[in-house]
């Protein structure tokens, strides 16, 4: 039996799980709906709606594993999971008119004492939260892909329908934008912290 340490690769885990480990299957659970929870509630505020969807990747997730491919990343292979499910429900319920990525950013507390001498923790992610909205929804979606989920440009072009040009040139221009906005510290944090949004 695979044993859940921080030293166990999703390429071991994802394996096991497709040759019918169980027990790794409860790891990648474990290990990924939290990260699945914050990337669904930005396509919707019900948190209950985007916890059934999870439910409903995951169920199917192990009832399909004899079908996957042996390799796959794990995080890009439930993101797009967890998106065309949410679609699904939320078209189901007429919810969906257009995907509203919504401000719910977070600061890490552990990263507190890294921007004290500037601003405190509240004021950041007001600035950040701020200067997040005059981005566009597409641009905070791959900017979130890009810098708090850490995908590939490649990646990022497949899970939302762009060409590889398009999401550079708009990670270029949502840069722009942000370096424009924010103070130099809080640049600082937000490219070299990513996990301030997590």
């Amino acid at each position: 039996m695979l044993l859940e340490n921080h030293k166990t690769s999703d390429n071991d885990l994802w394996m096991n799980f497709i040759n019918g480990n169980d027990a790794c299957f409860e790891i990648i659970y474990r290990k990924y709906a939290d990260v699945l929870f914050r990337y669904g509630i930005q396509f919707t505020t019900d948190g209950n709606l985007v916890k059934d969807a999870i439910h409903d990747v995951f169920v199917k997730l192990h009832s399909d594993r004899q079908h996957l491919k042996a390799e796959a990343n794990i995080k890009f292979y439930l993101f797009t999971c967890l998106k065309n499910r949410l679609y699904n429900l939320l078209k189901r319920e007429l919810f969906f008119d257009k995907i509203d990525l919504e401000d719910n950013e977070y600061i890490d507390p552990g990263a507190e004492d890294q921007v004290t001498t500037a601003l405190n923790q509240d004021e950041m992610q007001k600035t950040i939260r701020t200067v997040l909205s005059l981005l566009t929804d597409r641009q905070r979606e791959i900017i979130y892909y890009s810098y708090i989920e850490e995908l590939s440009i490649e990646e990022i072009a497949v899970l939302t329908g762009m060409n590889y040009q398009s999401v550079q040139n708009t990670i270029q221009r949502s840069l722009k934008r942000i370096r424009e906005s924010l103070p130099l510290i809080i640049i600082f944090f937000f490219l070299c912290k990513k996990e301030c949004f997590c």
